[in-house]
């Protein structure tokens, strides 16, 4: 292959026509509103998750903030009604 034959012939794509042009701004159009739903869904996500461990980090400090009788009471009281443990956090 001879170097003069790569610049006689040079790949560089024709210029793109109004159809082609709108077509291309519609794809892209089309991927930023799927990247904007695909981020709105893992903020709607991320806060979930931020407001559990709000609330459960609540409910351990309120328990911990407890006299020693009263977290006695509590603990009996709470399972002598449910099979479940009534502190999550400890397990």
């Amino acid at each position: 292959m001879n170097i003069q034959n790569c610049y006689l012939s040079p790949q560089i794509p024709a210029p793109l026509t109004e159809e082609m042009e709108q077509e291309k701004k519609k794809k892209e159009a089309e991927k930023k509103k799927a990247k904007t739903k695909v981020k709105q869904e893992q903020m709607k996500v991320r806060k979930v998750e931020e407001a559990k461990l709000r609330t459960e980090q609540k409910e351990k400090d309120r328990f911990l903030h407890l006299s020693d009788r009263e977290k006695v009471r509590l603990r009996n009281c709470k399972f002598s009604f449910s099979p479940e443990p009534f502190f999550p956090f400890y397990t």
